[in-house]
């Protein structure tokens, strides 16, 4: 045990030993020449001291406001690295990392002697195009001298400009943006500018701003300079304008109901024989789980099932063969009862352990099918939203793969700003696979929030201030406009002019089920069209002082009086009625229901098993990070 103990420390103390590593940068000296062609010829000296089992450096050069970045040279005091593999002593590699070149070499082999507070200077030569921007009036030059994404102090930073030609100080105008001790500049000949400063801490630079006089070098164009071109911060507003103006007219022309027959006056009865699933679907325009349940209820009440509630789960048993069902009334019963006989019985346990989730679906789209039958839109109304859903996901991935080249971290905010905020508003606006009203204003409230703080307070604020360029704007504009395509999706199907009429009258008779009045003596006829219209509730409570009968389907301990059993005959397809002699609490019918919905939602959606820098302005180029490895 002892030896084990000894052992374990001993490799404990090697770890640390391992990692009891630091550095930091005794001098670190810039030369940057200014050519006619208006590229740069930069050379860092970099004056490291190791102390520790160091491998090399690393320089990592930014490309976000250049053209390009080409590695020329890369040597310490002795040797002259090569490129290659840097797994070899005196080799470096270069790598395109993000929006950053990377250069890393290495002076160390893992087996050579660790460094002992010892200074290596590495010199890295290189050629930058496009760093140049040209003004009206002005051409500058806006540079980071000293690396800024690193751990150690630079003891000393100095920053030389050499100009192409002598230029009078008069003509120049130049600005040192950093935190250093004792940072200033001076100008050491009419070609050569000196910046300097001490002690700079990590993430400290000499942050440098010179405005050079036109034609001191040539103006170059070229495509990724034309990228940079900053625009006006509204700009990003152009293409989402352009997308309301025309998903306005498409709705105006394609998606705006046909204009139906107005419903005069009270609709006390139910206005047509439409099954209650597709007048909630005319309603909505959508299928969810309110019309599944009040299919159930419709064929309950219609004398093919009846439904026991015990203290755990519904017990849903068939009493009459399914005989004079629509298409998705009989998919419904051969979900439950798969081949189905007079006596089969499932429950709500049953119907979890059996994946009833994945019938969902199909039934949705047979309640569809069927209202495209019946002429009640134009066309089918699924494809007319799955159409605008993949022109919106087309524009938006058009976005990110233009936004992928021009700036790595926006394209992954903007992805993820639309996983955050634009899916919960589809799901709730479309799909609407979920009848809680609590999860729906949940989704809704995420989609919102996130599209207020993230995508507006952040991403869109960020492209119009900072990131004010072509593709940036673009990208935005496209995101922009996905999200408002979305936003129109559910208008877009549009009602045949007897769809609009249904509606019109539908929607009159879910008002009358909401009326203190409505419905008395008829709980069991219009309670299934209460459901599927979202207004149960209301509707039973209505009944507490009525006097009305309990429903001769729904067998349950919260109705006063109610049998355990059913020994009522139902007629095939005829209507079961309101239970007569049987006393009714309308308090516990609508808990029983209340629960019942509850516990079939569950049973439908849930998959079994599953549970629940000193006032610097920023951009320009150079900077970057640094340090070893």
């Amino acid at each position: 045990m002892k030896k084990l103990l000894a052992g374990f420390c001993g490799i404990i103390l090697i770890m640390t030993a391992a990692q009891a590593r630091s550095l930091y940068w005794d001098s670190v000296y810039v030369d940057i020449y200014v050519n006619a062609d208006a590229s740069l010829t930069v050379q860092e000296s970099l004056g490291y001291v190791f102390d520790g089992a160091w491998n090399g450096g690393y320089r990592t050069l930014p490309l976000k406001n250049v053209d390009s970045i080409t590695v020329n040279h890369l040597a310490d005091e002795v040797e002259i690295y090569e490129a290659g593999d840097i797994n070899q002593k005196y080799q470096y590699e270069v790598k395109k990392q993000a929006d950053n070149l990377v250069v890393k070499w290495r002076s160390r082999l893992p087996n050579d002697p660790p460094y002992k507070n010892e200074k290596k200077t590495f010199v890295l030569k290189y050629t930058v195009t496009g760093a140049i921007d040209y003004q009206k009036e002005f051409d500058r030059l806006h540079w980071n001298a000293i690396l800024l994404d690193r751990e150690g102090l630079v003891k000393r930073g100095t920053a030389v400009i050499h100009l192409p030609a002598a230029v009078n100080k008069d003509q120049l105008n130049i600005t040192l943006y950093s935190d250093a001790q004792k940072a200033y500049w001076q100008l050491a000949n009419p070609q050569t500018i000196i910046f300097t400063g001490q002690n700079l801490a990590p993430n400290d630079t000499l942050e440098i701003v010179m405005d050079l006089p036109k034609g001191l070098v040539a103006e170059n164009t070229s495509f990724k300079r034309w990228l940079r071109t900053p625009l006006s911060p509204w700009g990003l507003w152009i293409l989402p304008l352009i997308t309301l103006m025309v998903m306005t007219g498409l709705w105006w022309r394609f998606g705006r109901d046909e204009k139906g027959e107005a419903c005069d006056g009270e609709q006390t009865v139910p206005p047509s024989n439409l099954p209650p699933a597709v007048a909630g679907l005319i309603i909505d325009e959508k299928v969810d789980l309110k019309e599944i349940i009040s299919t159930l209820v419709d064929l309950a009440r219609r004398g093919y099932l009846t439904i026991t509630e015990s203290d755990k789960h519904f017990t849903f048993t068939l009493k009459n063969q399914p005989v004079n069902l629509n298409d998705f009334e009989l998919l419904l019963i051969k979900a439950l009862f798969k081949t189905p006989n007079v006596g089969d019985q499932i429950t709500t346990e049953e119907m979890k352990k059996k994946d009833f989730y994945s019938e969902i679906e199909p039934l949705k789209e047979a309640i569809f099918d069927f209202a495209v039958a019946k002429n009640l839109f134009a066309g089918d109304p699924r494809q007319e939203m799955r159409k605008y859903a993949l022109a919106a996901l087309a524009i938006f991935a058009l976005g990110e793969f233009l936004m992928w080249f021009a700036n790595h971290d926006l394209a992954l905010n903007g992805f993820f700003a639309f996983l955050l905020c634009a899916l919960p508003l589809y799901y709730t606006a479309v799909e609407g696979a979920t009848d809680s009203w609590l999860t729906k204003i949940m989704a809704w409230l995420s989609g919102l929030g996130f599209g207020i703080f993230y995508l507006g307070l952040g991403l869109i604020w960020s492209i119009m201030f900072e990131y004010n360029t072509i593709l940036p704007q673009a990208f935005g504009g496209l995101i922009l406009s996905a999200l408002l395509i979305e936003f129109f999706i559910p208008a877009m199907p549009r009602k045949s002019q007897s769809g609009a009429s249904e509606r019109n009258s539908w929607k009159a008779f879910k008002k009358y089920l909401n009326d203190p009045q409505a419905g008395q003596g008829k709980l069991d006829d219009y309670l299934p069209y209460a459901l599927a219209f979202g207004v149960a509730g209301n509707f039973i409570n209505k009944f507490k002082e009525v006097g009305e009968g309990a429903p001769f389907w729904f067998v349950s301990p919260h109705i006063s009086g109610s049998v355990s059993g059913q020994s009522e005959s139902f007629g095939g397809g005829g209507s079961g009625g309101a239970g007569a002699g049987r006393s009714f609490s309308a308090t516990g019918f609508a808990a029983s229901m209340n629960g019942m919905v509850g516990d079939v939602s569950s049973s439908m959606t849930a998959p079994a098993g599953s549970g629940d820098g000193g006032g610097g302005g920023g951009g320009g180029g150079g900077g970057g990070g640094g340090g070893g490895w």
